[in-house]
């Protein structure tokens, strides 16, 4: 498990670079720059939200786990939202607008 943390932090800090480098770019700084930042974070935005809610459900609902585990279910939820936006920035970055 301990491997699990460790590769998910350094999956966050690279995917942490990666947007850094696109947000300092010349290229955030156009129309289409301006579009891909917008449509990054509306996807990350919809991302948590569909995550804290699940993680209500699963603990409130559905008993499926703990309230114990409920913070860390919310961290794994945030950190695995800055790899999965950075990953979808480079899809939005490649594809025409």
């Amino acid at each position: 498990m301990e491997k699990f943390y460790l590769l998910l932090v350094i999956a966050v800090l690279v995917a942490e670079a990666y947007k850094a480098k696109f947000e300092k770019s010349g290229e955030s700084k156009d129309e289409r720059g301006q579009l891909i930042l917008l449509r990054v974070k509306s996807m990350s935005y919809n991302y948590l939200t569909v995550g804290v809610a699940g993680g209500f459900l699963l603990v409130g609902l559905f008993k499926v786990m703990t309230i114990k585990f409920f913070p860390f279910f919310i961290l794994i939820v945030f950190l695995f939202q800055s790899v999965v936006s950075a990953v979808y920035l480079g899809i939005v970055r490649r594809k025409v607008v």
